[in-house]
């Protein structure tokens, strides 16, 4: 059995999708952490808050959900502690973060993407490719992957 970790540093060098961390990193997650529940690997979604303007907002009043009241700036799914967007593992001490995130359900995701704006860098048309990539991890993985 292969480690999680092994495979998505391996297979995400392979995505290459223009812009999908400035406005499709929501889309790259909800469709990974679905394809990781599908091969028995629990995740975590986590929406960060990189803008100034959402920061200090965040600030102002930290008790408010920053997904539904402040917005947010990327998603990221978390694997024993280690978290990926759609180029790869990132460090939970990049700088640009401010340190402020919090821990979103599916749901909100998914509502999330259908309701909210995002960034329009990103071109939608590359969410099927998106999907694609999740669910061929899914097939060439199943049974053969492990948490840690």
């Amino acid at each position: 059995m292969e480690c999680i970790h092994e495979v998505l540093a391996r297979e995400l060098k392979t995505l290459n999708i223009p812009y999908i961390n400035k406005g499709g990193c929501g889309w790259f997650a909800i469709n990974l952490i679905r394809a990781l529940d599908k091969l028995g690997i629990h995740a975590q979604l986590y929406a960060f808050i990189a803008s100034y303007d959402n920061f200090t907002e965040y600030k102002n009043n930290n008790s408010v959900d920053i997904l539904q009241n402040v917005g947010l700036d990327h998603v990221m799914v978390c694997i024993d502690d280690r978290l990926y967007d759609g180029v790869g593992e990132r460090k939970w001490s990049e700088k640009h973060w401010f340190g402020v995130r919090d821990k979103i359900e599916k749901q909100d995701l998914e509502n999330a993407l259908e309701y909210c704006a995002w960034n329009s860098m990103f071109d939608t048309d590359h969410i099927p490719r998106i999907k694609k990539f999740c669910n061929k991890l899914v097939t060439k993985y199943k049974d053969k992957v492990k948490q840690n």
